[in-house]
């Protein structure tokens, strides 16, 4: 509200595009992680999710995105009433 965006869109292509950047590039356990699952079984080697910190799947920044829009947007209209 404070630097009235016109153009939601635009800023929100640009989080999008540089979303990566925001971990840190000196520590490799912001990057990406695997978390094991409680019955882990040590004697059949590594198991577990392996998750990427630097990617965002896109379903789920689809929801982050229209759900910011959203809000910036309910922002927007109250300050206009």
């Amino acid at each position: 509200m404070k630097y009235q965006l016109n153009d939601i869109d635009s800023y929100m292509e640009t989080i999008h595009k540089v979303y990566h950047l925001a971990v840190d590039c000196n520590d490799d356990r912001a990057k990406c992680g695997f978390v094991q699952s409680e019955i882990y079984n040590y004697d059949h080697g590594f198991m577990g999710k392996y998750y990427n910190f630097q990617e965002l799947p896109e379903d789920i920044w689809i929801t982050i995105c229209a759900e910011t829009k959203e809000y910036i947007q309910s922002k927007l209209d109250e300050i206009e009433l």
